[in-house]
């Protein structure tokens, strides 16, 4: 006979077994969890061996449901994204299941009429259960047989002891205890029952102090005033989470040394499920010469060589993904330095990959070799196979990579071996292509686990997480991590339906499934019995800031501790341990060195004066000024301390997977219009359709090949259709004005107060012997471009303007005889105007004045669309021969956006924000005045 006492989790039960294990001997007592209950179950009844087909049958039926609400979500992703969302399907289908019962049927749906959406969900999941033949998942399975086990496979007898208080459980969980302890034979040991009860019962604080108060009464409305907070509870606000280390460190050293009695065994640290904060009480802990029992701090081992080959795979493909070259190269089991593997993984992410990544000349034969292997460009069947044989004999040889280096071979001889027999059934059949996805599906990436931690012990700090019970009774507690989201943990819901939704389901159906509210009120219980293992005190350290230093918000329970306790000064319960005088207000502390602490220095912004040009910041070889672009005016208009970051190449290097960004379309774009639109003819209707797709398709091999990618199909189409759109208005507007074009994407340069400048135009427009424009196509709408041309702040087209009358072409010998007479004469006489064309909503907006007739999608704004920013650029210019930099103001992005420019410089380096002025901006004092 086993009476076995059922607990939430491993702590718990270690904390219940030394319970049982103090109140004398005892034989056949198990204390332990559900997985461990149900091992001693199974052991309990004689049945035959089976296997569960629950996964295979998942993963056949999600696509045997007609019309299921997953399926087009299902059909539309990749492959490894499918098993995700196969098992997100598969985890409601079993919750599904649990919560209606040992029937092992999903019944009653035509009950839930009111709510066709939650009906057409549960329907689609009962038609799921039903196309997998009704099959249980594997937990619910083993229930399944035991409960139908007749009753001579029984060999031994069970008795669960169980409080509801303690761990909450569904349908089938009561069923399997109902049934063991129907058939146990034997009463309940009354004393295991208190055993059992005194785990779960709550403070043992002195009745009136503090620590009492919120362990009875945390989260529940208090019945009468507020309590006076005494010193049994503190709530210390510090910079991050290793500092909050250090303060609980020095907290728990004070404690030793001050009070009579205490022992590091009667303290305990509560942490959150971050093992981050594990890998800080460690280092801290370990250097205080703290003994910690109980702490999670190792890691899971990577699977390099999993990683390594499938990430090979991706880069053998028609176009690598960034990310995948980048994790390649800079892997540890490459046969080159971790400086080099970073420096070639920069360059993957900032360049173009294919020829243009080089390694030092100093590397070895073997890492030339593995660099022209990565980056050879997409591989057929026989050479992804020869280069599969050859991969593994080429990474790094280190001894402490042996067992990756092992585990890629592996992977590289079986990928070999499945292309082997690709060729071999191509011989008869016909070549075919690669069959990628079946290929990386060999690689399965399997981190090695974490080493097993020893057993905690009865001396040094026990260590509670967030996730689960406390494990023994302490004098003081402290609490890390007190920030949004922890103590109490946040409760996820589901992804599938609402908390009302399945509030409905139970109303309708009987089926209670858990919802997000009913665990957040279980991770709120749970931390009151944290809180309840403090005997004396308990501490609360709230970080102020994350690891990257991103600003936290302090924990949700401090606002209930709030309605609870009246602490009698105006600073409220969290105190400021960087304050000085808060320091001084908290107790525990250790006292402080007899020398005054420093306070950080404050960041003051302050124009800068470097007395010299900064223009002349990195010259040309030939020792001529740099040439700025009117992208770069562009910034310095806005920042000239981006301005200034930008010519010194200071800018964040960040990895991330590509995206296309409104640059990146623009690109496309331009190169789609600079073959359409030309000296030799304007493409018509009908031209343009027929040109465009093949334009389109090599200027996306050429400036953004990702897009050919498989999971870009939708965004490839949508950019594809957007500028077809705009080549045929642009078409017609180029026909209504009478233009002809004399020169595209010209290279051009002139000066500027004395500045040199280049750039490329567009295209050159000559409306008559009189007249030409220079037009700048831009992949955005119009209304930014029309509000900043009316307010007189625009630039980057005047400045075009301007390179013609104080320089022409840059590179005489590519313009055409034509266009090089053209400009020369435009040089000293006729008009030159400028024209923007805003691509998104096929609008042409002219800085020109009676220039045309009712020209259908075309606006003539006035020659006054610059001069606010002709004054204002040659001013900053000026300043910056002067060695001057301005520094932007906390109000600028708003006075930008006012006048139509979005303040790129600004939004894209966050340094120009750390040195921002308090004060209105010059800019938003002269837009108000206007």
């Amino acid at each position: 006979m086993i009476h076995f006492l059922l607990t939430p989790d491993a702590p718990s039960a270690m904390k219940l077994r030394r319970s049982l294990a103090e109140s004398g001997a005892l034989s056949g007592v198990i204390a332990g969890t559900w997985p461990e209950l149900m091992a001693q179950a199974e052991g309990c009844v004689v049945l035959p061996p089976t296997v569960t087909d629950w996964e295979e049958k998942l993963n056949m039926g999600v696509w045997n449901v007609p019309g299921a609400f997953w399926r087009r979500s299902l059909e539309a992703v990749l492959a490894e994204e499918k098993k995700s969302i196969t098992a997100l399907i598969g985890s409601h289908l079993a919750m599904l299941l649990e919560a209606a019962g040992t029937a092992g049927r999903i019944e009653g749906v035509d009950r839930l009429s009111a709510n066709p959406r939650l009906q057409k969900r549960v329907e689609d999941l009962a038609a799921l259960h039903e196309a997998m033949g009704h099959a249980l998942p594997p937990a619910l399975h083993s229930i399944d047989r035991i409960l139908k086990a007749s009753p001579e496979r029984t060999i031994r007898r069970m008795r669960i002891y169980h409080d509801e208080g303690w761990l909450s459980t569904g349908p089938w969980q009561d069923a399997l205890m109902g049934h063991l302890n129907g058939s146990a034979g034997e009463v309940e040991d009354p004393q295991l029952r208190k055993a059992l009860e005194k785990s779960v019962e709550g403070s043992q604080a002195p009745s009136g102090s503090s620590l009492k108060v919120m362990q009875e009464q945390l989260f529940t409305l208090p019945s009468g005033g507020k309590a006076i907070l005494d010193g049994s509870l503190q709530w210390l606000r510090v910079r991050d989470g290793v500092q909050e280390m250090e303060v609980a460190a020095g907290m728990m050293q004070e404690a030793v040394r001050s009070t009579t009695g205490m022992q590091y065994a009667d303290m305990a640290l509560l942490l959150p499920s971050d093992i981050s904060y594990s890998h800080a009480a460690r280092e801290v802990f370990t250097a205080a010469g703290i003994p910690l029992s109980g702490l999670r701090d190792a890691y899971e081992t990577r699977d390099l060589g999993g990683e390594a080959v499938l990430n090979l795979l991706y880069c053998l493909e028609d176009v690598p993904p960034a990310v995948s070259m980048a994790s390649l190269l800079s892997s540890p089991l490459m046969p080159w330095s971790t400086v080099e593997g970073n420096r070639l993984a920069q360059d993957a992410i900032a360049i173009d990959m294919r020829n243009t990544l080089k390694l030092l000349e100093a590397q070895s034969k073997e890492a030339h070799r593995m660099l022209e292997l990565v980056t050879g460009g997409p591989a057929d069947a026989d050479h992804l196979k020869a280069r599969m044989e050859e991969f593994a004999g080429l990474l790094d040889e280190a001894e402490e990579l042996k067992s990756h280096r092992e585990r890629a071979g592996h992977l590289c001889t079986a990928i070999a071996a499945e292309l082997a027999a690709e060729l071999a059934a191509e011989l008869a059949a016909g070549a075919g292509p690669v069959k990628w996805q079946e290929l990386r599906d060999i690689v399965q990436i399997t981190p090695q686990a974490a080493p097993a931690l020893p057993e905690p012990t009865r001396e040094g700090v026990a260590v509670f997480y967030e996730g689960q019970e406390p494990w023994r009774t302490v004098r003081q507690l402290y609490a890390a991590g007190c920030s949004a989201g922890h103590f109490p943990e946040a409760a996820s819901a589901s992804i599938i339906f609402t908390d009302e939704e399945l509030e409905e389901l139970k109303a309708a159906t009987g089926m209670d499934m858990e919802r997000a509210a009913v665990r957040g009120e279980r991770n709120r219980k749970r931390f009151r019995r944290q809180l309840t293992s403090a005997t004396e005190a308990a501490v609360f350290l709230v970080p102020g800031r994350d690891a990257q230093g991103k600003s936290l918000a302090p924990s949700s329970s401090i606002t209930f501790a709030e309605a609870l306790f009246e602490t009698g000064n105006d600073r409220g319960l969290v105190l400021t341990l960087e304050n000085s005088l808060e320091y001084n207000m908290a107790g525990g502390l250790p006292e402080k060195p007899g020398k005054e602490g420093v306070p950080p220095r404050e960041l003051v912004p302050e124009d800068l004066d470097f007395k010299k040009n900064l223009l002349e910041t990195g010259m040309q070889k030939d020792g001529t000024l740099k040439p700025e672009s009117p992208s770069r005016l562009d910034t310095l208009l806005v920042s000239p301390l981006a301005w200034l970051f930008e010519r010194l190449d200071i800018k964040a290097r960040e990895w991330a997977p590509e995206k296309l960004d409104p640059l990146k379309m623009g690109t496309v774009a331009h190169a789609v219009f600079e073959h359409l639109f030309t000296p030799e003819g304007i493409a018509g209707a009908e031209g343009i359709r027929n040109l465009l797709p093949e334009l389109y398709d090599n200027a996306v091999k050429k400036t953004c090949p990702f897009l050919l990618r498989r999971e870009w199909t939708v965004e490839r189409e949508n950019l594809m259709q957007g500028i077809l759109k705009a080549s045929l208005e642009w078409s017609e507007i180029l026909e209504a004005m009478q233009a002809r074009v004399v020169e595209t994407e010209i290279s051009l340069e002139g000066t500027l107060s004395g500045v040199p400048i280049h750039g490329n135009a567009d295209l050159l427009l000559k409306l008559d012997d009189n007249r030409m424009l220079v037009v700048d196509y831009k992949k955005s709408s119009s209304g930014s471009r029309e509000k900043r041309m009316n307010a007189g702040w625009d630039l980057q087209a005047e400045l075009y303007r301007t390179m013609i009358e104080t320089g022409g072409p840059e590179k005489e010998k590519k313009v055409s005889g034509e266009a090089a007479e053209v400009l020369a004469r435009f040089k000293s006489a006729g008009e030159i105007g400028t024209l923007y064309y805003l691509m998104n909503d096929q609008t042409a907006l002219a800085g020109t004045k009676g220039w045309f007739n009712s020209v259908s999608g075309l606006n003539e704004l006035g020659t006054a669309t610059s001069n606010a920013a002709w004054g204002k650029i040659q001013e900053q210019l000026e300043a910056l021969k002067n060695g001057l930099v301005t520094m932007n103001t906390t109000e600028d992005e708003k006075a930008f956006e006012k006048i139509g420019i979005t303040p790129y410089a600004i939004k894209n380096n966050p340094l120009v924000r750390l040195f921002m002025h308090n004060e209105t901006t010059p800019t938003e004092k002269e837009t108000v005045n206007e």
